[in-house]
């Protein structure tokens, strides 16, 4: 926001600009998670350029070395910064398949594709499913605080549908603050993984991960 200040001519107040960023641009944004230390590949994808993701998943093809679940979900978020998110898609399953036990980094990178897609709904199920086996850690709380205060703002569109008599989701809505408010309006704070919404999305997002 530093050129709002420094490359600006005349002498009036600037105009910031107010909006969210686009669910594309919050994904690449979002925080990379630390490499597994003990993934053989760590090391190596550490010195290589994201910008070429294709010739690292063809030097994955060819070398066993590079066929392990940092080297896929790197390649996940190299396609994604690409604009490729059929191919982010691709590379986050074959990371599944070699996880084997649960691993929240495939829920992770999951709700990054769904981000990019613009399938807000999915990503907040994914990333609810990464809160619930990491409360303490402040990513998942970001994109969950993302994901719930654009669904929000759908509802205050002009033209979008009224809600219906207050229900169980209803609830969820009710405990949330306006702790993210800015010049749009007010936002909705990271809901907490007691909240029901939030336990019904990492629900909802750990049954496609064993129909999967």
């Amino acid at each position: 926001a530093l050129r709002w200040w420094t490359r600006r001519s005349g002498t009036g107040a600037p105009e910031l600009p107010a909006g969210a960023p686009e669910p594309g641009a919050t994904a690449r944004a979002l925080p990379v998670p630390l490499p597994d230390a003990a993934d053989p590949a760590a090391v190596l994808l550490g010195g290589l350029a994201a910008d070429t993701p294709d010739r690292t998943a063809e030097r994955a093809e060819r070398d066993p070395a590079l066929r392990t679940v940092e080297t896929a979900l790197w390649l996940c978020r190299a396609y994604l910064d690409a604009g490729n998110a059929a191919r982010a898609e691709e590379w986050v399953a074959r990371a599944k398949g070699w996880s084997g036990d649960y691993d929240w980094r495939i829920f992770w990178h999951r709700g990054l594709v769904h981000l990019t897609r613009g399938a807000v709904d999915q990503a907040e199920d994914e990333f609810a499913a990464t809160y619930a086996a990491l409360p303490g850690e402040a990513a998942p709380k970001l994109a969950l605080g993302y994901c719930a205060e654009y669904l929000a703002a759908r509802f205050r569109e002009p033209g979008a549908r009224e809600p219906g008599p207050p229900g169980p989701d209803a609830q969820g809505a009710a405990v949330r603050g306006p702790a993210l408010r800015g010049p749009g309006g007010p936002g909705v704070r990271a809901p907490d993984a007691r909240e029901p919404d939030a336990a019904q999305a990492a629900a909802r997002a750990r049954a496609r991960e064993a129909q999967a």
